[in-house]
């Protein structure tokens, strides 16, 4: 699992190594990104499924928790780490 981002844009990665180029990016697992985006969106958080998340001052303490709290459940889901 990985992050990158700046600012209120963030997007992530899964797999096993760092990304650090595009023939990283082709090594991630985009079927589990795919379960877990559309875990995401099945819990309430709307985005851009295989893109990044962008916050903003419109979202309040509890819209960013609510998309922790959703990532966290679709990660677990989508890994059978429940």
């Amino acid at each position: 699992f990985q992050t990158y981002g700046e600012g209120g844009v963030v997007n992530y990665t899964l797999g096993e190594s760092k990304v650090k180029d595009y023939a990283g990016l082709a090594r991630t697992d985009m079927r589990m990104r795919r379960r877990v985006d559309e875990g995401m969106v099945g819990r309430g958080v709307y985005f851009a499924r295989g893109s990044r998340f962008s916050t903003s001052a419109v979202h309040t303490e509890a819209d960013v928790e609510l998309a922790s709290e959703a990532f966290s459940a679709a990660l677990k889901e989508a890994t059978g780490s429940e």
